[in-house]
């Protein structure tokens, strides 16, 4: 771990950062985290779409043809909606990789329910899918983003829809049940807090089981995904389950792995200014704009 992370460790936990997130899980603000990325309509060709319950904003690159198309579905625990951070990842996508990304706010819990979050994600790749139909589509979802993407893909794959050409998940949250024994990383993740987790499941689930795969997409189907690239931090508290996703999503057919592993690092480690982040959002978006 770089100097720099090992300071911004220590800030995050005096300044009770995991508390403070914790709160906004079990009581969500009414959608103060709907940061809409306007700014960047000042810089870049946006599109927006309104549809029931939600919409997407739609950027692409200035000057060029994009190279490629990232449907996006940030994290938050199925109740928090945007924040800054994950709008300034697309703007490194944009600016310095030359891809076009569709940033989806979908409907929140606990207004939402897991039927309907899932319903307005699948309808929104659909509807992308028809307005650009010669883009190559990509796939990307960070921590109860990178489930819905698992259950997206899920869902494409039964249904014999396109599946995207790439798909990369951030610290994706696999597996729904909380009150496994996640030491010592429930201690060392300096962003998640596990109770406050499983309030913000109950918000979303609707009394469904913990088990199912449309919420603990690991016991569905990992098969025939294609390129699928994975960011772990070390110490996060997602960190067990991400090493059983990649054991089976090297053993099945038709996916191949990519895994970025942040050494000691905490969940979502990927948007910080840290020198590992930087390089590896670096290699993450080469990777996503090469053919």
């Amino acid at each position: 771990m770089s100097i720099r992370a090992s300071i911004l460790r220590v800030l995050l936990r005096l300044c009770g950062f995991k508390f403070f997130l914790g709160v906004l899980f079990k009581k969500p603000p009414h959608r103060v985290f709907s940061f809409w990325p306007k700014w960047l309509s000042k810089k870049f060709p946006t599109d927006w779409i309104e549809m029931q319950h939600g919409k997407m904003a739609t950027i692409s690159p200035a000057n060029s043809e994009p190279v490629g198309h990232v449907f996006y579905l940030h994290g938050g625990g199925y109740v928090l909606g945007f924040l800054p951070m994950f709008i300034r990842f697309a703007n490194e996508l944009v600016a310095k990789h030359n891809l076009r990304v569709s940033l989806v706010d979908y409907p929140l819990a606990p207004s939402a329910d897991v039927d309907g979050i899932q319903q307005f994600v699948f309808e929104s790749y659909c509807c992308l899918r028809e307005k650009y139909p010669n883009d190559i589509f990509h796939l990307c979802g960070d921590s109860a983003g990178g489930a819905l993407s698992m259950v997206l893909l899920q869902r494409l794959k039964a249904s014999n829809q396109l599946m995207p050409s790439k798909t990369l998940l951030i610290s994706p949250w696999v597996d729904a049940n909380m009150a496994r024994d996640f030491t010592p990383w429930d201690r060392l993740d300096v962003l998640l807090h596990r109770p406050s987790l499983t309030v913000a499941m109950d918000h979303y689930r609707k009394g469904r089981d913990l088990s199912d795969a449309s919420l603990s997409p690991i016991y569905g189907d990992l098969s025939e995904w294609g390129d699928v690239a994975v960011v772990a931090g070390g110490g996060e508290l997602f960190y067990p389950d991400l090493c059983r996703l990649k054991r089976k999503l090297n053993k099945v057919e038709g996916t191949s792995l990519l895994w970025f592993e942040g050494v000691g690092l905490w969940h979502d480690w990927l948007y910080f200014d840290i020198p590992e982040a930087r390089s590896t959002r670096q290699d993450i978006g080469r990777w996503l704009a090469s053919s």
